[in-house]
């Protein structure tokens, strides 16, 4: 391991080198492949079920999106309108509550 950065006891802290960089950052990588039904195939772990979730459910809310779309930025741009736009249909509706 390369020497650097010395903590408050002016003992060097060992630092990776490239290779154990590498190592570490390989051992981070989800290790599994999703098949077109949603099943997991490889490593089977906690994390890689709550991801292939997340990914599920990201497909199946984008059903008629298109990539382009994604890519382009669509969901933020609608988050946005949405953001802009329900506060006046709730005003609206309490309106009409009060009204009616």
């Amino acid at each position: 391991m390369n020497q650097s950065n010395e903590l408050n006891t002016g003992q060097p802290t060992p630092q990776p080198d490239a290779s154990e960089q590498a190592v570490l950052a390989a051992k981070q990588t989800p290790e599994f492949i999703l098949s077109h039904e949603g099943e997991l195939h490889g490593v089977d772990t906690p994390e890689h079920r709550e991801l292939v979730r997340r990914i599920t459910a990201c497909v199946h809310a984008c059903d008629g999106i298109s990539t382009a779309e994604l890519e382009a930025g669509i969901i933020a741009d609608m988050r946005k309108v949405i953001a802009e736009v329900l506060p006046v249909l709730q005003a609206q509706q309490a309106a009409q509550k009060k009204a009616g």
